[in-house]
């Protein structure tokens, strides 16, 4: 074959390949071409790359444009005055190879490689070059490593692979499917154009992109086959967009691919059912109120608190739990649900509340706000009769208050927030009657009317609940009785009597077993003895052998009575004592302790296990203050020392609670603490470890004040005056202590103005 033969050829394969159609002839027809050979002659189209000379063309193909981008480092240096270096020169094409530099100084191949215009070619480095060359060959390389960046898909996480650690060049294992998402993606993408949308950074400042195929995002694909799963970070990023990768997600779940080959469906429509009068305490999914321990967010959890229970309080709504967490050291456990009220999701999905976050972000709103806060604080207006009385004008004048019911302490008692007041503690009620009311009036809008104080600083008044009397509907129902001096106080006292005789008539509540001729008998005692309060009453002596157990801080005992009870507790505590050795009952509480419960508690002091009832709980520091129902002395302790007291046999129905409350009769203490605790001291030197008599004559009371550490009250309780011939003993034992200057009497009168 000749050399014109083998050019032809060059030329057909070069062109070959993009043959067009021959446009139609005869209207432009060629000069000196006759109209037969136009068969014969094959008509190519082409670009004119560049002219050589006159005769001379150099054409590109129309079919194969350009590579992208190959443009580009024309322009930099197109129609520009350059400086070049010749660095070597190949002999046998005598082509030259070197560098060349812009105006600025700056060089051409560096600045097209950190522009990813150009790469390195594969052999580079390979020749014996100079150390100049080498270290000219390392900075392309980094600049060219700059211009690769590592770029993570959205929306998703896919296992990882195998890879080698630099460090110590030891291999670690593919996570489960790891290896076949790589292959995934480089069966799908490698040496593919593709198109990225930028949407941000990762913490660690790596790009983040929607990687667009022709056929859609491969982020949607990947998650089809189970090889990856969505990842909540990028969903703000994202936007809508991140709904359709929810939706590819559910798909391959339902359909148990790759990762979710052991995937369990969630059953939207689960028939397990909550024992009814039972709480549950559930945390909402996919959202956190504001972290008490974190400065900017702890002021807004009153906030957070009365937005939910403005929406919630007392509505019937939709519980599915979406999962749980086993308790650990550190976190309670807990079960976290999706809550449906009137057929909408209260917390929607994990997207549009990061996005609904975002928003509130952008807005500065609440905690985003920048701006220091302050908690709300409450001030106790019943903590001391001094403060109640402080307020108590304020509260007639204003009538009908708004407020919530913060915490049901009895049947007639209630701890409310009102507008910067708040309330303390009562006595309890029956357990059903205290549950009814919990249930039906905790955390709801109410309205109050303070008519005055009563002498511990609590407010007396009245309490409504959609416009109608609290206490009305209490004597109604059974669960109160009419105190008549606070009824015709607040001017309803015929109303309430009324109610009271229907509650009678029907024999609910404590009227279950009223017998009307008691109420007759009384009347008539009343009626005989209207001004009989100043006469002293008459009481027979009732000697009984006690153990005090405890002394308070204020000199109030706790006492045991000696008989078939403490025999009893030998016995109980002996089995208390072997239940708990055994490891199979060592099991915790199930859940964060409440104030009222029983418990069984490990003292400090001794290691060993008593009953005991929860009087106060600190969450945050995971600490209960628990009482020994049995001794009465109480102490701090954390909720590990804690175990249920569930078995029957230790119940309080078995034995009810051993330890007494009891108080040193016709004695006054001081309110010196000084004097006070030299008091106790007295008390407790006298008393520890021995048997005694619960009466009146020869006493540990008539010693106190002997010793000139209590004195005798100047006013008397009406029972107390009918102890004189006590009283004419304790007094002369004052007197002696007053002149011997024993005790409080040091420093002569101690009596207080």
């Amino acid at each position: 074959m000749s050399t014109k033969q083998i050019a032809k050829r060059k030329i057909c394969n070069l062109f070959g390949s993009f043959i067009p159609r021959v446009p139609p002839l005869g209207k432009k027809r060629l000069a000196n071409v006759p109209p037969s050979d136009y068969s014969k002659m094959v008509l190519n189209q082409a670009k004119v790359k560049s002219v050589l000379s006159g005769d001379s063309l150099v054409l590109s193909s129309i079919e194969n444009p350009d590579r992208e981008r190959a443009f580009c480092p024309w322009l930099i240096a197109l129609g520009k005055v350059i400086q070049f270096q010749v660095l070597y020169q190949i002999p046998n094409t005598k082509r030259e190879y070197g560098l060349v530099f812009l105006n600025d100084g700056t060089k051409l191949p560096e600045e097209m490689i950190k522009e990813g215009w150009i790469k390195l070619r594969e052999d580079a480095g390979r020749k014996e070059d100079s150390e100049l060359a080498l270290q000219q060959l390392d900075t392309l390389r980094y600049y060219e490593a700059t211009a690769r960046i590592m770029t993570l898909v959205a929306g998703i996480r896919a296992p990882a692979t195998e890879r080698v650690n630099p460090s110590n060049g030891q291999v670690a294992s593919a996570e489960p499917f790891g290896n076949e998402a790589r292959h995934f993606v480089e069966e799908r993408l490698l040496q593919r154009n593709v198109k990225l949308h930028i949407l941000g950074l990762s913490p660690q400042n790596q790009l983040i992109a929607s990687v667009i195929h022709p056929k859609g995002t491969i982020a949607k694909f990947i998650l089809e086959a189970g090889l990856a799963r969505c990842t909540d970070f990028h969903s703000t990023l994202l936007g809508s967009d991140m709904a359709t990768l929810r939706a590819a997600e559910k798909r391959a779940q339902h359909a148990k691919l790759g990762l979710f080959k052991d995937h369990v469906v969630k059953n939207n429509g689960s028939g397990g059912s909550l024992e009814a009068g039972v709480e549950k305490r559930i945390n909402i999914s996919s959202i956190r109120g504001p972290r008490p321990t974190e400065p900017s967010e702890s002021p807004f959890r009153d906030e957070a608190k009365e937005f939910l229970r403005k929406r919630l309080i007392g509505k019937h709504v939709r519980i599915s739990i979406d999962g749980s967490r086993p308790g650990s050291e550190d976190y309670d456990a807990k079960e976290v649900a999706t809550v449906t009220f009137n057929d909408k999701n209260i917390a929607p999905n994990y997207d549009d509340l990061l996005a609904a976050q975002e928003k509130a972000k952008e807005e500065k709103k609440g905690m985003w706000s920048g701006k220091a806060s302050k908690a709300k604080q409450y001030l106790d207006a019943s903590e001391t009769v001094q403060k109640a009385k402080l307020h108590v004008g304020a509260l007639q004048r204003q009538k009908k208050v708004p407020a919530i019911v913060d915490f049901v302490k009895g049947g007639g008692r209630f701890v409310v927030l009102v507008p910067r007041i708040q309330q303390k503690r009562a006595n309890p009620l029956a357990k059903k009657h205290m549950i009814s009311l919990h249930e039906d009036y905790h955390k709801r809008d109410v309205e109050i009317d303070v008519y005055n104080t009563d002498k511990v600083g609590g407010f007396i008044g009245e309490l409504y609940i959609n416009k109608e009397s609290f206490g009305k509907i209490l004597v109604e129902e059974g669960y109160a009785t009419v105190h008549q001096h606070s009824a015709e106080q607040s001017g309803n006292s015929k109303e309430l009597l009324a109610a009271e005789k229907r509650a009678k008539d029907a024999r609910k509540g404590i009227w279950a077993d009223w017998d009307p001729s008691v109420d007759e008998e009384e009347e008539e005692y009343e009626a005989t003895h209207v001004n009989d309060d100043a006469a002293p009453i008459k009481r027979e002596k009732d000697y009984r052998d006690v153990v005090v157990t405890n002394i308070n801080e204020d000199g109030k005992l706790k006492l045991q009575i000696i008989g078939t009870g403490t025999s009893a507790l030998e016995t109980l505590m002996t089995q208390f004592k072997s239940f708990h050795l055994n490891p199979s009952n060592s099991a915790g509480l199930p859940g964060p302790p409440k104030a009222g419960d029983y418990v069984a508690a490990k003292f400090t002091e001794d290691g060993q296990w008593y009953r005991a009832r929860i009087r106060a709980n600190d969450r945050t520091a995971k600490e209960a203050e628990v009482v020994y129902i049995d001794y009465g002395n109480s102490e701090k302790i954390p909720w590990a020392r804690l175990r249920p007291l569930s078995q029957p046999q230790f119940s309080t129905q078995k034995l009810r609670p051993q330890a007494v409350d009891a108080i040193l009769t016709l004695l006054q203490f001081p309110t010196n603490k000084d004097y006070l605790d030299e008091a106790i001291d007295f008390i407790t030197h006298n008393t520890a470890g021995r048997a005694l008599s619960q009466g009146l004559a020869d006493s540990i009371n008539n010693d106190v004040v002997a010793a000139g550490l209590s004195m005798v009250p100047t006013k008397l309780k009406g029972w107390e005056k009918g102890f004189a011939d006590v009283i004419k003993s304790l007094t002369q034992s004052q007197t002696q202590a007053r002149q011997n200057r024993q005790g409080m009497w040091e420093y002569g009168d101690a009596y207080e103005d």
